[in-house]
């Protein structure tokens, strides 16, 4: 498996210590707060090792080197179902968590090797790919807008705003009483 197999980060709801299956995990260890917290560690270090490989490891496998093992709280992990029976991570929710997050990464992948392969060609002067959409003209080029007669000054050189000046000029003055 190569490191490109897993992840850096793993997709963790923000609900996980209020999932029903933690619930269920805590009705069977309370009240003992430390066994519960142990078994929950053991939990999420197996979910982390797993994002990690980018495959499901065992709770033996993922455990880290200062918590034990206990055989009791893995027992108690299982019953919940937040581990399966080989001390994995349960397939449907692996599925369901680790699958769109590799879909993800993997149209990404896709796009990034068309993309360099694109600015290779470009570099080298042989651009037989087409050109991406964003690198074309939205459309028309924006022109500025042309002077209407009122904006330009008054100083021989547009004759019809003059002419309009002295046309508006002289109805002002017809209109005063």
């Amino acid at each position: 498996m190569s490191r490109e197999d897993g992840f850096d980060v793993a997709d963790v709801a923000t609900g996980h210590l209020d999932d029903p299956k933690v619930k269920a995990l805590w009705r069977s260890l309370a009240p003992d707060q430390d066994r519960m917290s142990r078994a929950l560690m053991l939990h999420v270090a197996t979910l982390l090792a797993s994002w990690r490989q980018g495959q499901r490891v065992t709770v033996t496998e993922a455990v880290p080197v200062w918590l034990d093992p206990d055989a009791e709280l893995v027992a108690a992990l299982v019953d919940a179902r937040l581990l399966d029976r080989t001390g994995r991570i349960p397939p449907r929710s692996w599925r369901s968590w680790y699958g769109p997050a590799a879909d993800r990464r993997d149209k990404l992948r896709v796009k990034w090797r068309r993309d360099n392969a694109r600015r290779a060609e470009l570099v080298r002067g042989t651009a037989a790919v087409p050109p991406h959409p964003s690198d074309r003209p939205s459309g028309p080029s924006v022109r500025p807008a042309r002077p209407r007669a009122r904006d330009v000054p008054s100083n021989g050189t547009n004759e019809a705003a003059a002419v309009a000046r002295e046309v508006v000029a002289s109805l002002r003055l017809a209109a005063k009483p």
